[in-house]
């Protein structure tokens, strides 16, 4: 789950353009627990992924359960 959170992170940055300053700046969190997040090494919270996504969480369980069918 780490991974996949972990990737996901990562490629929402990169597909929008994004540094991991703009990340950080947008979620309230330092550059190095963005890089953490990024590698694995450290689960974000529910709210910290709400920022980052800019999206509720239940809106991205949602549409990953979808994409799973």
């Amino acid at each position: 789950m780490k991974k996949t959170i972990a990737k996901a992170i990562k490629e929402y940055r990169l597909s929008h353009g994004l540094t991991q300053l703009d990340i950080a700046i947008k979620s309230g969190k330092s550059i190095r627990s963005i890089k953490r997040y990024e590698k694995g090494d450290m689960i974000p919270s529910i709210n910290t992924l709400e920022a980052i996504f800019d999206k509720p969480i239940q809106n991205m369980l949602y549409s990953n359960l979808i994409m799973e069918d």
